[in-house]
């Protein structure tokens, strides 16, 4: 994934995984697995968002041109295999294709 997408993305998927199996974050924050937005990592799907609209021209283009070397599609798709992953590691509910995404 490109750079800036991935610290994006990255973001609520570390805060869940805190939150969900350090002891010492637990403490520190005063919150748990339970405190987690909608009890399933709700708060790392919604970083689906950041990979704009499916079909963008300009996406398509940069890959076209080699700026980037994905489109927003290709890159949602990484995401989510990646982040599915880890979610079911830390024993979250894993979300239903499409849950969440507002930017179509």
């Amino acid at each position: 994934m490109v750079h800036e997408g991935k610290f994006h993305a990255s973001f609520g998927a570390r805060r869940a995984c805190d939150l969900s199996l350090k002891a010492d974050y637990q403490i520190v924050t005063k919150a748990g697995r339970e405190e987690i937005p909608g009890g399933g990592g709700q708060m790392v799907y919604y970083a689906l968002n950041t990979f704009c609209k499916t079909g963008s021209n300009f996406a398509n283009l940069s890959v076209t041109y080699g700026i980037r070397k994905w489109n927003n599609e290709e890159l949602l798709a990484k995401y989510k295999e990646e982040i599915d992953k880890k979610i079911a590691a830390i024993g979250l509910v894993v979300r239903p294709e499409g849950k969440d995404r507002k930017i179509l």
